[in-house]
Order: structure tokens, then sequence, then C-alpha cells
């Protein structure tokens, strides 16, 4: 006869016969009967006659049994795995007794070439009846201890609803813990459960299970609330690290590790897999308790935020360590909270609150650390202004990362909702912030007078074309200007050029004063032989190889004088030309000029939230147009800059600086230009002669990080010497025609539950993705972006739930088969309409994108 117990047990035999040997030990002798039904019309060996040959389901085998003797069962066994590789067919030994301990256990070599079975009656006699009854009813039927091998056989032999469970019928056999996660989470089933007069069924288990006891007489809805108290309540107290409120003291626990281990999971997966009903139990459970208002420390509570209640006593927390300057102790909060369910948590608004403001103490916490990593290494004052280039632009822990923390900590100002709880920290590394930009600024003055005004083995901003421009003379060449990019945006620049070749970054000495006709003329033809700053007509001038150049239409003219297949574009048409058109374009061409100012008509709009908000769009805006000139037929990149700049930092009335007076030619914010006048405390003069420049001009700069009572921004300037404003970056690389594609292979991307239309500057999208057969890679990077009606980038992924963002690198991570929630962040809100593109990082390939969404935000 096979029953289910049979089927069960068969089962497993089959899979340890497939190994070759397999040995089952019966201490309690329980599973004889089996074994006989086995065995019953075998056939028996002449040769052998205590083996026999028996069929396992549809898998032959010889059988032995362990007959009194352990040296005889071993003699019968041994000639048929004496050979190579596993005996044919598979052996079967079956001992209904205890295993002798492993020095006397003569089976121990035969185990370990295949695999041993230890059977226990009422674990597999409880595996077995699971397929039609529950652990309630299964601890009613074993509770004496008396049941059989035949009784458990006829027991899941019997017919009939009053013999099956009644709960397995109302939810379609569904495992133990299915039936309790779908009960507490959807109100719907109480309709079912009690048509099929499965109630007393669901208490028994809901006792088995968790080891709580719902007494008789109470509605299904209010099972259900003290169901979801007891699992709420002992997750949270099994993760709390010191005692429990008073109000919670008196709620049952589970009894015994196994209920504890079944209450942990049923929590973890109601939170998992409905969210949304698990949030409306949370915060009742809370209220009920009172849990916001116990005083409970947030240093003990545990790994899982239960409660609502919890993260925001974390934030807080956090907010605090970082007013207290402990930025390494917020930051490991932060780390430890950042995919906690109340942080990831996405409400009906489709927005990420929680995260925004989690993701604002983040970037508190980094500067800080960093500030604190830079003012313990700042060099000596006899070090000359080479060695604090060199720290200063360093690959791994330069102290440029600095500036990058700083901007991406203004950044994220400007587009969080509410910055409340993090205002006083925000204000406290800021100062921090501008008081090791002053010590900076000041240091590297000294040196680099010191030093006569120049920085021996650093690149020179004049010798930029024909040391790096100029040799890269196979193929076209495309030399980006972009104005006011300082070195960290170089290298996070860097860090969007995945799967580019030859990438190198060094960093570039400015000339001086840093300001735009200054330095854009450094960067042509000639500059490196013959090169001065001047007065002309009465106004400043650069004066290259003898030709004064005073603005861009006078540069462009002359650089088309030395180069006349020059072809010159604005980052604009880089990104918005069709590709023909582009091709077209750069075809035949030795030098292509690609001229970016939007970072410095961001800085001088005067709109510092606009700034913020805009101003690192540009690098992703920088990277897509290097993958469009590829795709065009551009091969060499240069990618380098006029000036850096300064920005951010507060200028009140102390700050503020006279202006020197005299015969001025031009005063800007950082820099006097002229001859004679004073030369006011803070400041420094220094004569062309100095600088290297034929001119009877005189400079005086700001040594620190004053600013001279001019008109401009008070936040983001240039012309003066800091290493913010001096040391731009030098980006090559190269990207051969077998690296530019806009196709992708081995995943799908689908963009879901997108908006009508942006009403808020954060916003979250949902992004799929699917491998595609063998092609499919085990994680997938993504790149999300914005782009205007101008194909112009206005703003990226900022956060992410169910997928790592890389930050540094603008990445999210995501494993083919998932989905992630994605925040975005809108930058510039000045275009119609966004589109959101999803690319892939390594060719810039398009893997998915939205239909335009017209902006309608909120004002």
């Amino acid at each position: 006869m096979t029953s289910l117990f049979h089927q069960h047990l068969n089962e497993q035999l089959q899979a340890a016969l497939r190994s070759g040997v397999a040995v089952v030990i019966d201490p309690s002798g329980a599973f004889t009967p089996y074994i006989d039904d086995l065995t019953k019309s075998c056939e028996w060996s002449d040769e052998h006659p205590e083996v026999a040959l028996v069929k396992v389901g549809d898998v032959p085998a010889r059988f032995v049994r362990f007959q009194g003797s352990w040296f005889g069962l071993r003699a019968a066994a041994e000639p048929f795995v004496s050979g190579d590789g596993p005996p044919s067919p598979a052996l079967l030994i079956y001992v209904p007794q205890a295993a002798p301990d492993e020095k006397q256990n003569v089976l121990m070599e035969l185990a370990r070439a295949g695999k041993e079975l230890k059977w226990s009656f009422e674990t597999e006699a409880r595996d077995a009846l699971r397929a039609k009854y529950t652990d309630g009813q299964i601890d009613e039927l074993l509770a004496d201890g008396r049941a059989s091998f035949d009784d458990v056989v006829a027991i899941l032999n019997q017919r009939g609803d009053g013999a099956a469970s009644r709960l397995k019928v109302a939810f379609q056999d569904e495992p133990d813990a299915n039936i309790l996660l779908r009960w507490l989470a959807d109100d719907s089933t109480d309709g079912v459960i009690t048509e099929k007069g499965a109630q007393g069924e669901l208490t028994r288990l809901v006792r088995s299970w968790v080891g709580l006891t719902l007494e008789d007489g109470l509605t299904l809805p209010t099972a259900r609330a003290r169901l979801a108290r007891f699992v709420l309540l002992n997750e949270f107290r099994n993760d709390l690290r010191a005692e429990p409120p008073g109000t919670i003291l008196s709620q049952p626990t589970p009894e015994t590790d196994t209920q504890r281990a079944n209450t942990l999971t049923l929590a973890k997966r109601f939170r998992a897999e409905s969210p949304k009903e698990y949030v409306i139990r949370a915060r009742q459970v809370e209220q009920d308790f009172h849990l916001a208002r116990a005083k409970i420390k947030p240093e003990d509570l545990g790994h899982i935020d239960t409660f609502e209640f919890e993260e925001r006593l974390l934030l807080t927390w956090c907010a605090s360590l970082l007013e207290a300057r402990r930025y390494a102790e917020a930051h490991a909060v932060v780390i430890e909270r950042e995919t906690s369910f109340w942080v990831e948590w996405v409400d009906s608004s489709a927005q990420m609150p929680r995260k925004e403001k989690w993701e604002l103490c983040r970037r508190v916490a980094e500067l800080g650390q960093r500030i604190a990593a830079v003012k313990g290494a700042l060099p000596p004052s006899s070090a000359g202004p080479a060695v604090w280039v060199a720290r200063y632009a360093a690959a791994e822990d330069g102290w440029h990362r600095v500036d990058a923390a700083q901007r991406a900590l203004e950044t994220w100002r400007s587009r969080a909702v509410d910055e409340t709880i993090v205002e006083k920290a925000v204000g406290v590394v800021l100062r921090d912030h501008e008081q090791l930009l002053h010590s900076l600024a000041v240091g590297f003055s000294k040196a680099l007078g010191a030093a006569g005004f120049a920085v021996p083995g650093v690149l020179h901003q004049t010798r930029i074309y024909p040391d790096v421009v100029a040799p890269r003379a196979s193929g076209t060449v495309a030399w980006f200007f972009v104005d006011a990019l300082r070195f960290e945006m170089g290298a996070e620049l860097a860090k969007h050029l995945d799967g580019v070749d030859e990438l190198h970054l060094q960093p570039a000495i400015g000339a001086l004063p840093s300001i735009t006709p200054v330095g854009m003329a450094a960067l042509l033809p000639g500059a490196s032989s013959n090169y001065a700053v001047v007065a002309h007509k009465g106004k400043l001038a650069a004066l290259v190889d003898g030709v004064p150049l005073s603005g861009v239409t006078e540069r462009v003219k002359y650089l088309k004088a030395r180069a006349p297949d020059v072809v010159d574009l604005t980052l604009s048409a880089a990104l918005q030309d069709r590709p023909s058109e582009l091709k077209k374009k750069v075809a035949g061409r030795s030098l292509v000029i690609v001229r970016s100012t939007e970072i410095d008509y961001l800085g001088e709009t005067g709109d510092d939230h606009l700034a913020r908000q805009a101003m690192g769009t540009v690098i992703g805006n920088l990277a897509r147009a290097a993958r469009r000139l590829a795709l065009a037929g551009v091969e060499h990149f240069v990618i380098t800059a006029d000036h850096g700049h300064q920005f951010g930092l507060r200028k009140g009335d102390d700050m503020k600086i006279d202006a020197p007076g005299g015969d001025t030619v031009e005063l800007h914010r950082r820099c006097w230009i002229g001859r004679g006048g004073a030369t006011p405390p803070g400041t420094v003069r220094v004569t062309a002669a100095e600088l290297g420049y034929a001119s009877d001009l005189e400079f005086v700069f700001p040594t620190g990080l004053g600013v001279f009572k001019a008109g401009g921004d008070l936040s983001f300037h240039h012309g003066s010497m800091s290493l913010q404003e001096l040391v731009i970056p030098v980006l090559t690389f190269r990207i051969p025609p077998t690296g530019a594609s806009n196709e992708a292979e081995g995943v799908e991307v689908r963009l879901k539950s997108l908006p009508e239309a942006v009403t808020n500057r954060v916003f979250v999208v949902t992004v799929e993705t699917t491998g595609l057969g063998i092609f499919a890679p085990e994680l997938v990077e993504l790149r999300v972006v914005l782009l205007s009606e101008k194909a112009e980038q206005v703003g990226a992924a900022g956060m992410a739930s169910g997928a790592e963002l890389d930050r540094e690198r603008g990445v999210l991570r995501v494993k083919p088969g998932t989905s992630a929630q994605v925040g975005m962040m809108l930058a510039n809100d000045e275009a119609a309409a966004v589109t959101v593109v999803v690319l892939d990082p390594s060719t810039g390939a398009l893997l998915a994108q939205s239909a335009a969404l017209p902006m309608r935000l909120m004002r």
C-alpha cells in the first residue's frame, strides 16, 4: 500500500540513492513497517542471500538490513562499494537502532561515500502530515506520543472534509506560515474561514505556530489584531538591547525557541510582502502601547525598525551626533538604517521624505569626516606649493574630496523637502568647512608666493595644448573648454566615464588671475611660448603670441587662424544636434572644440538655490556629449577648464575687503587688476613680472576667503589663488570606434509607476529589470537621469529602494528580475517637460525612456 507517508519517505530515499549509497538510521525502529513494505515483493540474491533487489519508486537499489552484527553488515555491503565510483545499482542500508559512536562505527566510511539519513518518527510524521493538516491539528494527533507508522498512514488515507484540514481547504493547501501571513494581512480571508468552519483550527494553528493563545469567542478581526500585536511586540522586544517599556512587559511571549523563530519570520515576511497592511497594524500597535512616549534610549534600539517611532528617534539621535561633531558614529547609524523599512517606505504621495532626511544626515557626516581627515594632514609651513597640489589632487584621499562632499551637501539641501531636524548640524559642518578652506587658502597662497608663484613639477595651463592635446595627432580630438570646472568636478566626471580607454586625470595650475579671459586664452596654441596679461583699450586682455584676446569672439578667431580645420561647438549643440548632423560637422576634422559655460553661468546668476541644484548636472551632460561625439567618429578626448571656483560660502560684512583703489583696470570679487593703490589687510600684491607677464599691471588677491566690495555674487566667485580656484582638471581618455555603441545586450529595462506630470522636485519611479538568456549579468548597472526637451540633463537618481546607489558614479546596481523604486531629483526646473531616461553607464546606450512628463511644479 502506498500512502502520502510512503511517498514522503520515498522522495528522501530517492534523493539519497543518487549519491550511490544511502544509510538509514532508525533509532526507534518506527519505520520497520515502511521497510517491510519496501521489501515485501523483492528479489533476494542467490550469491548474496543477505542482499535484496528493491525499487524505491522507480529507483532500483540493493538492500541490506542490520541483523545484529555491525561487522556482518559491513561484510554484506563491501562487495558492492569496493570499485571505483558509486555502485550501480545504488546500495540501501537500513539500521533499525541507534548507530554506534564514531570510534566503533564500522559504517562510517560507507556513510561518507554516500548519504546518511537519521529518521526521527515525530519529525518525519509531522512533515508528511503537513500535506493535509495544520500544525495545530498535528499537535493534537501526536499529543499522547503513541502514534505509530501505521497510524499516520491511516490518518493520511482518510477521506472527507471531517478528516482533512478545513483550513488547508480554505487556503488551497498552502503551508501553515503562508496561511497565517495571508490571514494577518488580508481581512477578506475571514469569509472563507467562516464558510469552512475553520476558526477553531486557525486558533489552534496560531497556538502551535507562535505560542499565542486566542481565547474562545473572539471575532476574527479581533483575533487578527491580537496576532498582529503579539508578532510585532515580540519582534520589538527581541531586538531591543534593554528592558522593554512597562506597557508591554505583561504581554505574552513565545514559549519555545521554534515559536520565537516563527514569530520573527512572520513579522519579517509581513513587512516585506504586505507593506501597506503592515504600516496600518504597526501604527495602531505603537499608538495602543504609547511606545513613542516610552523612555527608550536610541542606542538601545536594535537593527530592526519594527515601529515608526524608532526611525524618528534614531534620526533625532543621528542629528544630535552630527551637532556634536561625532561624525563617524553618525555615519555608522546612517549606514545601518539606510535600508530599514520605515526609511525606505514610499508613502501614498509617491515621495521618500524619510530617506531624504537620512540622506542629508549621510552627506553631513561624510563632509564632517573628510574635514577632520584634512585638518590632521596639513603640511608644515616649509612645504612648497607642489606638496599642497599633490595632496589636494591625490586620487584616493585627496583634499578635493572635501569640495565634492560640500557640493553634494549643498546640492541635497537645495532639493530636500525639510531639513529642520538637521539644520543645526548643517550649520556646524559648514562653519567647519569654511574654517578649513580659509586655512588651506592662507597656507597655499603663502607657499605659492614663497616659490615665486610657480609650482615646479605640475603642469601649467599654458602647457596643456603642446603637452596634452597636440600629441594626439592621429584621429579627431575633441577638446572641451569648460568654464569654472573645478578639480573635484573633473574627478567626478572621470567616474561617469565607465568603459572608456586610457582614462587619466591630472591637475594643472591655472594662470593668474583665475578669471575667464585669462584662463581660456592660456589654453590656446602659442600661449606656452608667448603669454601675458595686459590692459588693452582700457580693458583686461590676454596677449597670446602678440595677439590681444579679451573675449570669446577673439579667442575663436585666433584658434581658427592657428588650426584652420577646427570646428567650434557649444555643449548644447553636442547634446542636441541630430547624429547625422554631428557626424557631418566633425568628419575629417583634426580638432573639435566644445565650449561649456553652464557652470559659470549658473554661479553668476545670483540665484544660489538654482546654482546649487543644477551645477552638478553639467557633469552628466559632458559625459553624454563625449559619448555622442564618439558615435560621430571622434576618438580622443581632452576636458579641462579656464579656472575653478569657490561656492556656497558665507560672506558677511566681516569677510568684505575694501578695494585697493588706484588706477583700476578691473575689479572682481577675488582679484583687483590695475596700478598703484593700497594693499588692504588680508591681501597680497603681485606684479605682472612676478607672474612672468611682460606688463606693468599689478594684481591684488585676498589670501584667505575674503572678497572685495565689488559687484557680483557673494556665494560663487573666482579670481584668486586658492586651491579650488587655481587647480584645474586635465582629463584625457579614448573611446575607440568599437567602444561607441547605442545598443545594449543581456538586459531589458522597463519604467513603471510614472507620474502623469512632475509636481515635485523629488518624485519616485519604478525601474524593472529582466535578464535575457545566457547574456544576462548577475548585477545590472544603470544610470537613470532626467532630460529636458533640449536633451540636456536636468536631474538624476538621488535615492533608491531595492537597489544600491553608487552616489559618486551616479549608478544604480540592480539584480535582474527585480524592481527598484528610484527617487528622481529634479535639479533645473526651467524645462517645460522632462523625460526619464535609463542608460548603460559603460556605453551610454539607451535602455529605456518615458514619455515626456509635463512640468507642473507646486510653487
